[in-house]
């Protein structure tokens, strides 16, 4: 055998060994192949299973998500319901505020304007309050000056009264001394037993004018009076006057004797007796220019 023989020979060993080789191969792939293709298969169920179970689960979730949704939906339009009611009632609340509002600021216009007659009143009434005081209280003053001025002028008509009638009796007695210094002159040896003191002695000095007033106060250890009238009414330093005490019951009235004035003010005088008193004087007796009439 020539070596291109042998070279062919090896050549058909090595590839029916090569065919071997692939024939062992090829069978052992399509053995592994068709295990692949029953794993994958049954891989493919398992997956199929697991998809129709995650399918159905999916579908359950969904449905309970839409049954969710739709629960939902139903809750939200109620919501929307209510949110409408409530707007609206808001609405209507804020209409009923706004003409409640309204209707407090004219109460309160109303208010204060009834305050400010109140206040217009009140200030009229205190006016009035005090004008009514004012005139109350005139005539209560008024009343008290003409009870005063009553009862000083029936003291007055008394004392006019009681002053008549002891200037009566006065009188008489100076015409009864006046007759008895007639009878004396006209019998000088015969003395006059009249008791009535001598109203016309020497040294009298009157006022001009006809005055009158009253003794104030009377110091007894020097005898000295303060009269209630001065040279307002005329009166001098050097005046004399005539003191007597009127009495209610003319009886009762007496003649004092006469004083003299030592000083004058304007509305008050100092005077002492001219000679002896047939009484203490007091406070109150009656000093006047003459003793007859007023």
């Amino acid at each position: 055998m020539t070596n291109v023989g042998k070279i062919f020979v090896f050549l058909n060993l090595v590839f029916s060994l090569v065919v071997g080789a692939l024939a062992v191969f090829n069978y052992a792939a399509r053995t592994q192949w068709a295990k692949g293709v029953a794993d994958r298969d049954q891989v493919i169920q398992v997956l199929q299973a697991s998809v129709q179970a995650r399918q159905a689960e999916q579908d359950r979730i969904i449905q309970a998500n839409s049954a969710q949704v739709r629960e939902l939906n139903t809750q939200l339009d109620r919501v929307k319901d209510e949110v409408a009611r409530a707007q609206e009632k808001n609405k209507t609340l804020g209409d009923d505020l706004l003409a409640a509002q309204k209707k407090l600021n004219q109460q309160e216009s109303l208010v204060k304007g009834s305050q400010t007659e109140v206040d217009r009143r009140e200030t009229s009434e205190l006016q009035l309050r005090q004008t009514m005081r004012d005139e109350v209280d005139k005539n209560i003053k008024l009343v008290t000056e003409r009870n005063k001025m009553r009862d000083e002028k029936v003291a007055a008509e008394i004392q006019r009264d009681s002053f008549k009638s002891r200037a009566q009796k006065l009188q008489a007695q100076v015409e009864q001394l006046n007759r008895d210094v007639v009878g004396a002159r006209s019998n000088p040896g015969t003395a006059t037993t009249s008791a009535y003191p001598t109203l016309y002695q020497a040294g009298k000095n009157p006022p001009p004018e006809s005055v009158e007033g009253l003794v104030k106060t009377v110091d007894p250890s020097s005898g000295m009076m303060t009269l209630t009238i001065g040279s307002d009414a005329g009166l001098t330093k050097g005046n004399t006057l005539e003191l007597f005490r009127l009495s209610a019951i003319p009886a009762q009235s007496k003649y004092l004797g006469t004083v003299r004035v030592l000083e004058t003010g304007a509305h008050q005088a100092v005077v002492q007796p001219v000679g002896r008193l047939s009484a203490p004087a007091q406070p109150g007796d009656t000093v006047a220019s003459q003793i007859l009439g007023r």
